[in-house]
């Protein structure tokens, strides 16, 4: 979701200055959708790390 965020925005440069010249409240809100991905993908490789660790067990 993130990649086409980036995509839509014409590159990462083009986003990450778009984000940095936003108002205060866009880029709060764009901080907690990066923050949110990376605590749903380290909750996520966690249960499938917990799950893999009960199967060799």
């Amino acid at each position: 979701m993130m990649t086409f965020v980036i995509a839509a925005a014409g590159g990462l440069a083009s986003f990450v200055y778009r984000v940095c010249r936003a108002p205060r409240i866009k880029r709060f809100a764009t901080a907690l959708l990066w923050y949110g991905m990376a605590l749903f993908g380290a909750a996520f490789w966690y249960l499938v790390y917990l799950k893999a660790i009960s199967m060799f067990s």
